[in-house]
Order: structure tokens, then sequence, then C-alpha cells
């Protein structure tokens, strides 16, 4: 793996909005940013089944 990968930026963190993130440069210099909800309210700010179809909203 490490051949693909330019160059690990940031090691994988909890940021204080709730996303852990993992900052990477590809073998081109492109910043690559990695990241997943983890805390409660993140989770439910990234969950698709919770937003309203743009057709249901009155």
């Amino acid at each position: 793996m490490a051949e693909t990968i330019g160059d690990f930026v940031q090691t994988p963190t909890t940021m204080p909005w709730g996303n852990r993130s993992l900052l990477l440069r590809d073998p081109d210099g492109n910043l690559v940013n990695l990241f997943t909800p983890v805390s409660a309210e993140a989770i439910r700010k990234f969950d698709r089944r919770a937003v309203a179809p743009a057709d249901a909203i009155a």
C-alpha cells in the first residue's frame, strides 16, 4: 500500500464535528480525505434515510 500512497498527511483523527478522518496524498500529490461519521450527531446528519424527498415537502 505504501507504494500507491504518496504521503500520509494526517493519521486517523476524530474531528470536533464528529467525523473520523484520514488525510493522504496520492502519487500525483492530490490531497485525499477519507472520512466517516462516528458521533451520533454526525451519523444523523449523513443518514440519507432521514432526509425527506423533495416532492414530499409541502
